[in-house]
């Protein structure tokens, strides 16, 4: 910057000694980025072969075949982070993990997307309910009374309800 603005030499670089700024802002080498990644992803429980080929930069091939046992460990990582307090159900993490995956068929971006967007987690017998009565992820944001479907079902709103009122919604935009 020196140099641009007053067309000088820097003054770290007039020093032939290294300061111990210009030591400590230097960047971390290669292999030590590597090694951290390769430790995140070892945590997701990504096998070798894939985690090499992600630091390697290969594009990711579309339809390629689902690890169910992996999507269900990363659906547990998930499902740590976001459930603080497991005392409050009587239900297992690993329960809640098989059964996310058959309700997003093994699609953990799905599940984190749902979650993010204010689905609770220790839901998914509910969300397993009016998936099986026709009711898909997007009729989750129909606005009813002025909320959406997840808002009444975070509310405490009876599913079956919930179900009645979208399909009744349904027949209100088919009238349109």
């Amino acid at each position: 910057m020196e140099w641009f603005l007053n067309k000088q030499e820097p003054r770290w670089r007039k020093d032939s000694t290294p300061s111990a700024t210009t030591a400590t802002a230097r960047p971390r080498n290669r292999r030590a980025r590597h090694e951290d990644l390769d430790e995140q992803l070892r945590e997701f429980g990504v096998p070798r072969p894939r985690r090499e080929a992600l630091r390697r930069g290969t594009p990711e091939r579309k339809n390629r075949p689902v690890n169910k046992g992996q999507a269900i460990q990363r659906l547990e990582f998930y499902l740590r982070q976001r459930v603080q307090d497991w005392t409050k159900t009587d239900l297992r993490l690993e329960e809640v993990a098989a059964e996310w995956a058959e309700l997003v068929h093994h699609d953990v971006d799905q599940a984190n997307k749902l979650w993010n967007d204010g689905v609770d987690p220790l839901r998914v017998r509910e969300l397993k309910m009016l998936a099986e009565n026709g009711i898909s992820f997007r009729d989750l944001k129909v606005t009813v009374h002025g909320k959406t479907i997840m808002r009444h079902l975070a509310d405490g709103q009876r599913p079956e309800w919930c179900i009645q009122a979208v399909q009744w919604e349904r027949r209100d935009r088919s009238t349109l």
